[in-house]
């Protein structure tokens, strides 16, 4: 999770620096890939029922805004992939 938050912050609040008074493209595109990720999770809130478990599998880019909705919508848990294998596995759990 630290790498996700730390990628997410250079790559995505770094595009803010872009553009001048007239133009902001580094605007424009972090709100359409913000769309983007709330579009991707409405679509997975519409198609699943309580109680359902949802392995998501998108790119590393995703990662932040997914974990973030996840995180913040009621009803949705946030289980790390790694912390539920090792479970399964019998084996303490790994989180980086």
């Amino acid at each position: 999770p630290s790498l996700i938050e730390r990628n997410h912050r250079d790559l995505y609040y770094g595009l803010m620096r872009y553009g001048d008074a007239q133009e902001q493209p580094g605007a424009l595109l972090n709100a359409r890939y913000y769309e983007r990720n709330a579009r991707i999770f409405t679509k997975l809130t519409q198609v699943i029922e309580p109680g359902d478990r949802v392995l998501v599998v998108y790119g590393g880019g995703h990662s932040y805004w997914l974990r973030h909705f996840v995180s913040e919508t009621p009803g949705f848990e946030l289980v790390e992939a790694n912390d539920y294998l090792a479970a399964v596995a019998g084996q303490p759990g790994r989180t980086e």
